[in-house]
Formats: C-alpha cells, sequence, structure tokens
C-alpha cells in the first residue's frame, strides 16, 4: 500500500498510504506520518525560502503557513514526478477516520488526570498507534494544515489543545505556531 520513490538528490518522499476512495470520490495516498523537521529541512536546502536550521530530527515540522506548505508540496512533486497537495478538509478527515475509528486514546493532547499527565510539547512523527488506515498521529501532536475554502485550516488539534479538542472533526484558522504538514499524493487514474 506504499511506495517511496527516489528523489534525484538521492533523498526519499514520505512513506505513504493508500486510502480507499470517499462517496463520491477517489482513492488517493497520503502519508503515514506527519512531516519531519529532517524532511522539511531538505527542502529548505533546496531553496524553499527557509531556513534549513528551523527544522531537525524526527518531530513534525512546526510554524508552516499554508504559503510554504504549497511551496514545499510543488517542490516535492517536481523532485518526485508525482503529484503532491495539502488535502482537502474533507479528504484529510476521511483518512483520519481510518475507516471510522475513534482517535487514538493516547493521542498527543493535554491531559491531566489521575496523576497523568501529557501534551504541551511535540514528539517523533513515528510516536503513536497507527489508525485503520495507517496514519499516525492524525489527531494531536501538531495540527495539519489542510485546504479549507479559499484559504487554509489547521485540522485534528495539537499538543497544546485539551484533549476535547483533539480529534476529527477540529479544524481552526490556520494561524497558530504548531501548524505542521501531511500531504497527499494524487494516484493515477
Amino acid at each position: 500500500h506504499r511506495r517511496n520513490r527516489a528523489r534525484p538528490d538521492g533523498g526519499r518522499g514520505p512513506r505513504l498510504v493508500v486510502i480507499p476512495a470517499p462517496a463520491g470520490g477517489s482513492d488517493f495516498a497520503i502519508a503515514k506520518f506527519e512531516t519531519s523537521g529532517d524532511e522539511f529541512a531538505a527542502f529548505c536546502r533546496a531553496g524553499g525560502d527557509c531556513d534549513a536550521s528551523q527544522f531537525k530530527g524526527n518531530h513534525p515540522a512546526q510554524n508552516i503557513d499554508g504559503a510554504l506548505a504549497e511551496k514545499y508540496a510543488a517542490w516535492l512533486s517536481k523532485a518526485s514526478g508525482f503529484r503532491y497537495r495539502l488535502p482537502s478538509h474533507a479528504e484529510w478527515r476521511h483518512a483520519a477516520t481510518g475507516g471510522g475509528g475513534a482517535p487514538d486514546a493516547n493521542r498527543n493532547c493535554v491531559v491531566n488526570a489521575m496523576g497523568l499527565s501529557r501534551g504541551g510539547f511535540a514528539v517523533p512523527v513515528t510516536t503513536g498507534r497507527a489508525n485503520g488506515w495507517g496514519l499516525v498521529n492524525a489527531t494531536g501532536n501538531v495540527a495539519e494544515l489542510v485546504r479549507s475554502g479559499e484559504g487554509y485550516g489547521a485540522a485534528g488539534g495539537n499538543y497544546n489543545d485539551p484533549i476535547d479538542k483533539c480529534d476529527h472533526d477540529t479544524l481552526v484558522a490556520a494561524t497558530g505556531t504548531t501548524n505542521g504538514v501531511r500531504l497527499l499524493r494524487e494516484l493515477a487514474r
């Protein structure tokens, strides 16, 4: 269900999972994980109008606005020969539900109950249980940029949100520093 294709510079594109078509739509692939700092830094180093030193490691790339995310998708599309883009909120929500399942009970959102405290900072993109279709951290950790109307939204809640605000239906204006990216790849018909 996933396919990595080497970029001309020897790098790899994001790990993908194929999502069954929503009603009236088409199948698509979407990144299994949020875009990591290392992945986004490669784009910056290639001339992506950003400072690569701001993005490091396996933690999610953050503080990304819609315009920069679109440039990242265009760069990855050109480098790979596939068409990457931000998902619409409906596409993101369809993928995030994992075929109808509830969000991961241990998602990275703020919880303070019975001596348990969680949230307040990002965790590596590979941390967490995958949903029914294989997406990790679809809700919580960083809010994910999506196309929303004529602009952008941030979906799924983030590590500073209370757990009841980290779910499939959460969509806020894309103005925060906790915005991350999970790109969709269109599949050939």
